[in-house]
């Protein structure tokens, strides 16, 4: 079985592929990833939240220096296609 992904959603974001951030050196969001097999329905939803270096740099100094990095994606900027396209080559690469 391969994965693909069937969907993206966030509660934070209206449209996705119509965002610009007001910063788009600093800002962060949740997005949900919805994955599922190439040859069949379902999927599972995954959070991650995507979010600049900038973003990044701001939360370690709130949190005293220390951030868990899992299930952060990091982009240089907001770019609703580039994003998809690596979700979709992402799930390419996984089997199962």
């Amino acid at each position: 079985m391969k994965a693909s992904l069937k969907r993206l959603h966030s509660p934070d974001v209206y449209n996705l592929e119509d965002f610009t951030p007001s910063d788009p050196d600093d800002f962060a969001f949740l997005l949900q990833a919805f994955f599922g097999s190439d040859d069949g329905p379902g999927d599972e939803s995954f959070d991650i939240m995507v979010s600049t270096p900038r973003w990044l740099e701001y939360e370690v100094r709130e949190h005293n220096g220390i951030l868990m990095g899992r299930h952060y994606l990091i982009i240089d900027h907001y770019n609703f296609g580039r994003l998809k396209r690596f979700l979709v080559d992402y799930a390419e690469k996984c089997t199962g």
